[in-house]
């Protein structure tokens, strides 16, 4: 490559698009065959993967559930044809209509002269009926009736969430084993802080067992006789709401959970009755570790359903005949009341089919004119009921029909939402049964091939299949492949042999793991690994101010050793509690509430006599395979046999850890640099633990880290741009533009036949996902009211008075947050005043002249003469207004009005350091962001030019100043055109600060003997 010349080049990155341009140094345009060298590259619209994943997966799932159907098929093909060849024939076509099918017959099932599918139907109105039949009669039945109820046992398999090996072939899970799981959940012994604690004691365990599956029960009456049972008192938390969940009820989780900030959150409530699988994702969002209980309250809930569902009964299919009988009967006993008793309401009850009317016509799904409007769940048909129906009961026959529709068991049926809480264990006893008495008739079932299984064992091996998420892709020759298999077919019979799962494990293991953030070619850690939860405790543990103080380092370690490492979940006040009891102050900041990283898989850990080394190991065996029991307790066997009992393998087993971090253990313990200022060396972690830095403090320049990654990045090559970027780690959606963006200045350094001076980045966020908005300004404002209301009646009243949209004003939702008075004189404020900019500011309170901080934790609505006159440009604020405001801040705090961060803001008694300038310096000199390293990254890497880092709001900023228009939609020159200003705005930032960085620390010194000196050097600046 030729020399550097004087030119520079701009580029505006977008997911879809990409502008960019070429300047001098005067900002002229560069022209290239007559045209000037600026333009853009439009991308196609990228998607999230999410839209795709949950159609792909169920596709899979269907062609999965097909290739078990044509297993079954090929089995019992040959015995069906020597009685109805074309029987599969007409099971496929049985969709089709009459003039598509290509087999003779009106029938889909059976068409044989003296047995159609009228007599099918007819013996067995439900394949529940015929799977009960085949079970309990010791006739000979046909292959076809055999083969039809294996099918649809196979095909309705039930879930995969228990242990096979623990419950055998029994038909349901013990109540016992899940009982247990949950009180060992709420009184782990091992943890004497835990919150839960709880023991709910009882006489005789089986009194709960019947509570939780009497059928005659609503969710009131279950819930009265668990209290009874457990002598709970009715507002007795958490106990209370534990036990609501388990009948049936809705829980808040503020008192589930004892934590009074999930009242506001958006998993405010819990309930397994209606819509639970939905909102799954938000609860573990919000409850993070405490997640758990959750799951465990589940698992009893669940397993009251299923016994519901059986009845009391060993096989599923006669529980379903129940069922089946009772809808019947429910169904005689409704039509004869409505007869008797309002039969002008028959119609609308049993005929009508209008979209809306949740009458039995759309509770049933059937009509004999056309098709139904709209089907309908079960409780919306009792409802309807209870509105058609008189409210008492005016004949005691039908006093039962009475009671099972204010329960809501009235009619019910065999294929509902109930069915999902139903174990393949279940199906597989009936299919084990049925396999059993099958045999007696139809040898074949009992015939050997050359692996040695019989078909029966065959058949029962296609039920139990599932390719195993570690072994993934079964083609061998796909580029996303990793499986060790040979080139025989796979069969459900024959996977293992085929297929050589533990070396498919091993290269699963290699594959999955992404790279650390900085050091690109090491591996990322599990986040439960021991190493990344001290360092997640850690980074939070180190922000912790006392006072406004930063703690001692050696109280930072006694809380680590005295709390974290002894507690599940360390909260705020918790550690007030022990900060009290030690003699300390109690004012703490620098948290978010509680504390969000944990050390529990060090505590879960402690009890095995193992090395630190070989827990790592069990936790990552734990985070790969913990959804595949055996095989986690076959390599925890390998790896530990000969240090831990089986007892102690199969509790390991059952821990639960998911997730990977972003960092490796070489980054942060293998890496080592020196701390310039002291000359002592050490590890990322050895800093966090020696000292109360974070992670981005140890990475600033005051620490040798950024010079030894580079270092170590330095090592790794690739071949090729495209190598380059595949190697980053950052999405697919960001790889594309970044490649694009490549490519392009390769191509201009092309046409301009040397590389540029400097190279002008800005990495501009694409587009927002959609997000739909909980609540508007006004609704959460009024919802702060409520609670004040009896106070501030004025300001409720005039609350309602103003549109949605004029809350977008910042001045009129601040002045209600403020509750109507200046936050500075405590005085009252007209609201009609508000606007008038003679009388009221909007200040920010870490001044602009300082940091650039727009958002609302960051601004107050004050008097403009207390502003102008002791405010000022002055922080922190002056101890006068301080003093006499503190408490009227505390209020708002505490009702929810301003956030903590803005309460410390404004309560803040020291003056901003030059830590906290020189951090906020670095943050405007350069974008953190992922997609703007790895660009920055690739440029440092090919090209010699300088890479400046320029922030979107320069741009934006020098626009408004100056009034550039710019338009979206006209067309996508704007793109270009913000290329183009990165070059002007960036340069005019990297001149003045990034190569004149003496004058910053020269006006740091000049302006503690004059303010006035600050504003003069920040207007310069700007």
């Amino acid at each position: 490559m030729k020399k550097q010349k004087d030119y520079y080049i701009g580029l505006d990155i977008g997911t879809d698009s990409i502008g960019w341009a070429v300047t001098d140094e005067k900002y002229n345009l560069l022209k290239f065959r007559g045209n000037a060298q600026w333009g853009i590259r439009l991308l196609d619209e990228s998607n999230p993967a999410n839209e795709r994943r949950t159609f792909r997966s169920a596709r899979r799932r269907t062609e999965r559930n097909k290739f078990r159907q044509q297993c079954l098929e090929m089995l019992f093909d040959e015995e069906i044809s020597k009685v109805d060849i074309a029987f599969f024939q007409r099971l496929h076509e049985s969709s089709f209509w009459a003039e598509d099918k290509t087999v003779d017959g009106k029938y889909s099932l059976f068409n044989d002269a003296d047995y159609t599918d009228k007599d099918y139907h007819k013996n067995y109105p439900t394949i529940y009926h015929l799977r009960k039949e085949l079970i309990e009669s010791d006739e000979p039945f046909d292959a076809r009736l055999v083969f039809l109820a294996l099918s649809h046992i196979i095909k309705n398999r039930g879930h995969f969430l228990f242990d096979s090996d623990s419950l055998g072939d029994s038909s349901m899970p013990s109540f016992d084993d899940v009982w247990n799981e949950l009180m060992a959940y709420l009184s782990d012994e091992f943890d004497p802080t835990n919150k839960f604690n709880i023991k709910l004691d009882c006489d005789n365990i089986s009194e709960v067992s019947d509570a939780l599956k009497d059928r005659s029960n609503g969710v009131t009456a279950k819930k009265a006789k668990l209290l009874a049972i457990f002598s709970v008192a009715k507002k007795k938390e958490p106990e209370n709401s534990i036990l609501t969940l388990l009948s049936g009820g809705t829980a808040k989780s503020a008192d589930l959970f004892g934590i009074e900030e999930l009242k506001s959150s958006t998993a405010s409530s819990v309930t397994f009755s209606s819509g639970y699988d939905d909102k799954v994702p938000e609860y573990e969002a919000v409850f993070g570790d405490d997640f758990e209980l959750v799951e465990k309250l589940k698992a009893v809930y669940d397993w009251a359903l299923l016994a519901d569902i059986l009845g009391g009964h060993t096989y599923l299919s006669e529980g379903k005949c129940e069922i089946y009988e009772k809808h019947k009967s429910d169904l005689h006993t409704l039509k004869s009341f409505v007869k008797e008793y309002v039969p002008q309401k028959y119609n609308s009850i049993f005929n009508e089919n209008k979209r809306g009317v949740c009458n039995y016509v759309a509770y049933s799904g059937y009509t004999s004119k056309g098709s139904v409007e709209k089907k309908c769940q079960q409780q919306d048909f009792i409802d309807f009921l209870k509105k058609q129906l008189p409210k008492e009961n005016p004949d005691d026959n039908y006093s039962q029909m009475y009671a099972d529709i204010a329960i809501g068991k009235f009619m019910p049926k065999i294929v509902s939402k109930d069915n999902s809480v139903i174990p393949m264990q279940v199906n597989r006893a009936e299919l084990i049964a049925i396999l059993k008495k099958a045999e007696v008739y139809l040898p074949f079932l009992k015939e050997k091939d050359e692996t040695g299984k019989t078909v029966s064992e065959k058949i029962i091996d296609i039920f139990s299949f599932r390719i195993p998420y570690y072994v993934g892709p079964l083609n061998k020759h796909s580029t996303k492949s990793w499986l060790e298999r040979t080139d025989e077919k796979i069969y459900p019979w024959n996977f293992e042999k085929v297929v050589d799962i533990d070396k498919s494990a091993e290269n699963f293991i290699n594959n999955l793991t992404s790279k650390c953030t900085y050091i690109f070619a090491a591996d990322v850690l599990p986040k439960n690994s021991l190493l990344y939860s001290k360092f997640a405790v850690l980074n939070e543990l180190n922000n912790l101010r006392i006072d406004d103080e930063k703690i001692p380092v050696e109280l930072k370690q006694r809380i680590y050793c005295d709390l974290f490492e002894k507690s599940n979940k360390v909260t705020a006040s918790g550690l007030k509690k022990y900060l009290k009891s030690n003699g300390f102050s109690t004012e703490i900041s620098g948290i978010d509430g509680d504390f969000k990283n944990t050390l529990k898989p060090y505590r879960d850990l402690y009890p095995y006599d193992l090395t630190d080394a070989e827990k790592e190991e069990v936790i990552k065996a734990i985070t790969i395979f913990g959804d595949d029991k055996k095989l986690l307790k076959k390599r925890l066997k390998n790896m530990l046999g000969d240090k831990l009992s089986a007892e102690e393998i199969l509790k390991i087993s059952k821990l639960k850890y998911t997730g990977w971090g972003r960092l490796s253990k070489e980054f942060l313990a293998e890496t080592m640099a020196p701390c310039k200022s002291t000359g002592e060396v050490d590890s990322i972690i050895g800093f966090m633990w020696s000292t109360n830095n974070n992670l981005m403090q140890l990475l600033s320049k005051e620490y040798g880290f950024i010079e030894e990654i580079d270092k170590i990045n330095g090592d790794k090559q690739f071949k090729g741009l495209k190598n380059e970027v595949e190697a980053l780690y950052v999405s697919p959606k960001v790889k594309r533009p970044i490649y694009q963006s490549m490519q392009i200045v390769e191509e201009l350094v092309k046409i301009n036949g040397c590389e540029p001076k400097k190279i002008f980045v800005e990495v501009a966020r694409g587009p927002e996902e959609k997000k739909d908005r909980k609540y508007s300004r006004k609704t959460q404002l009024i919802e702060l009211y409520k609670n004040l209301r009896k106070d501030n009646e004025e300001l409720y009243s005039s609350l309602s008075k103003f549109d949605d949209n004029e809350f977008r004003r910042d001045a009129l939702y601040l002045y209600y947050t403020q509750r109507g008075r200046c936050m500075y004189t405590g005085k009252e404020i007209a609201v009609e005043d508000i606007f008038n900019r003679n009388l009221y500011d909007i200040d920010h309170i870490y001044p602009r002249s300082k940091i650039k901080d727009d958002s609302l934790d960051n601004r107050v609505l004050v008097c403009k003469t207390v502003n102008q006159k002791e405010k000022r440009n002055i922080y922190p604020i002056s101890q006068k207004i301080r003093d006499d405001r503190k408490s009227f801040w505390k209020e708002l705090l505490d009702a929810g009005f301003i956030s903590k961060k803005k309460f410390e803001r404004l309560t803040r008694s020291t003056p901003l350091t030059e830590d906290d300038l020189s951090v906020f310096i670095n943050r405007q000199l350069v974008e953190t962001r992922q997609s703007t390293k790895a660009v920055a990254q690739l440029l440092n890497k090919r090209y010699e030019s300088e890479v400046v880092y320029v922030k979107a709001g320069w741009v934006s900023d020098f626009r408004h100043t100056y009034e550039f228009i710019k338009s979206r939609d006209v067309n996508d020159h704007h793109h270009a055109k913000d290329a183009y200003l990165n070059i002007v705005v960036g340069n005019v930032y990297n001149a003045r600060l990034n190569h004149n960085r003496f004058i910053y620390y020269l006006f740091e010194l000049l302006k503690k003997h004059d303010p006035e000196i600050n504003r003069i050097f920040w207007s310069w600046i700007n």
